[in-house]
């Protein structure tokens, strides 16, 4: 979630305030935490609208398995890649790099929007 201006997590962690939230959601439980740090303003909101474990769920899954199937059948994770010849594959390259143009200093895309003479400063913007 993307909060608005003036609302930070600080703010939703008060007292009372997630359990406000949860109720909108219909949900038992409402947790909140920071989803990034590089933007203060996205958060993770995570609703429990029931207890997963309280409940017996009934599934038809195991009716779907063979009967002939033994017990000791590999599963998907456990099966090597068969059929995949690794000689075959090239190692790429690095591309080679100057030296000279790694250390060079970006110019602006538009150096006729940013010059000094027009009045622009971009350095309120940095």
């Amino acid at each position: 979630m993307w909060l608005r201006p003036g609302l930070s997590l600080h703010d939703l962690e008060q007292p009372g305030q997630v359990q406000k939230l949860a109720v909108a959601c219909w949900a038992n439980e409402a947790r909140v935490t920071r989803a990034s740090r590089k933007y203060a303003a996205l958060i993770r909101v995570d609703i429990t609208r029931r207890e997963p474990l309280a409940d017996t769920v009934l599934s038809n899954l195991p009716n779907h398995v063979p009967a002939t199937m033994p017990a000791t059948a590999p599963v998907s994770p456990a099966i090597p890649p068969t059929g995949v010849n690794l000689a075959d594959v090239t190692t790429p390259r690095k591309r080679a790099t100057n030296d000279n143009t790694s250390n060079r200093p970006r110019t602006p895309r538009n150096p006729a929007r940013s010059s000094p003479d027009d009045g622009f400063d971009p350095s309120d913007y940095a």
